[in-house]
């Protein structure tokens, strides 16, 4: 079962409509979200991006918090997954009408729950730079578009060239991201923290958010940067960090980094509300 526009209905039951804006125009967003341990992960900071992202693109906020988040549980336990852990997504479009400029600024919203195995954090030495993809900042950038054409064709590199990461600059050459997370450097001995700026052209992932918001209670202190990849701290632990979890690189093509669990097991804690 799936949810769409507010009510359970079969997946079978949906029929594709060619006039939709996603398929003809990107027109919308998406977000993917984690269900575990009876909780939904970052919950607040989900909501936060997703009218974020509404508002930019102009489409209206079919739900409230509270209404969506309902409707999230409803399909869980329709799905016979509330005991479970899921990967729930979804994907939010602006309705039928017109050509490049619509007609309308309501919203079709689409909820989906899967099953899903929660991963444990992994340890990367097969890592490169993409040379097919880079990102440009704009306004947009930062957003989870269903205009995802850089992450699929940096994904497709990823797995041509049997790498376990792959790092994406910016058109100048900065550390933006990886292929599906962002990128942090940390100390645990120094209490720093850095994490590529929204300049580069990487997207505000929703676990990016929860720790530029969270990080002093911990006491580290946290900077945006503007890196190439030889300026990286060479005492520093590199994390690749999103909704399903964190994991260390050891090696970024022939650059060694820290390989601290230490820094590991502290930057965990972070991702603790």
């Amino acid at each position: 079962m799936i949810n769409y526009n507010g009510k359970l209905t079969s997946s079978e039951s949906i029929n594709f409509d060619y006039n939709n804006r996603g398929f003809q125009y990107g027109d919308g967003i998406f977000e993917t979200l984690i269900f575990e341990n009876g909780n939904i992960k970052f919950q607040s900071e989900h909501w936060e991006r997703i009218t974020e992202g509404l508002k930019t693109l102009k489409i209206s906020i079919p739900a409230n918090k509270e209404e969506l988040f309902h409707q999230i549980d409803e399909l869980l336990n329709e799905n016979k997954l509330a005991a479970n852990s899921a990967r729930i997504k979804i994907y939010f479009w602006r309705k039928n009408g017109g050509l490049y400029t619509p007609t309308s600024s309501e919203c079709n919203y689409l909820i989906s729950a899967d099953p899903t195995v929660i991963k444990v954090s992994k340890l990367y030495q097969n890592v490169a730079i993409s040379e097919s993809v880079a990102l440009q900042y704009s306004k947009f950038s930062a957003l989870k578009s269903i205009s995802a054409i850089e992450y699929v064709l940096a994904g497709i590199e990823k797995k041509e060239r049997a790498l376990e990461e792959l790092i994406i600059l910016n058109s100048e050459g900065l550390l933006a991201e990886a292929s599906a997370a962002n990128l942090f450097f940390f100390n645990s001995a120094q209490k720093k923290l850095f994490t590529p700026s929204l300049k580069t052209g990487c997207i505000n992932g929703v676990v990016r958010r929860f720790i530029m918001k969270n990080v002093k209670r911990h006491g580290f202190e946290i900077e945006e940067i503007e890196w190439k990849l030889n300026e990286i701290p060479l005492n520093y632990s590199v994390f690749t960090v999103n909704v399903a979890g964190v994991n260390q690189l050891m090696k970024v093509e022939n650059q060694h980094f820290n390989d601290s669990q230490e820094d590991l097991k502290s930057f965990l804690q972070l991702l603790k509300a």
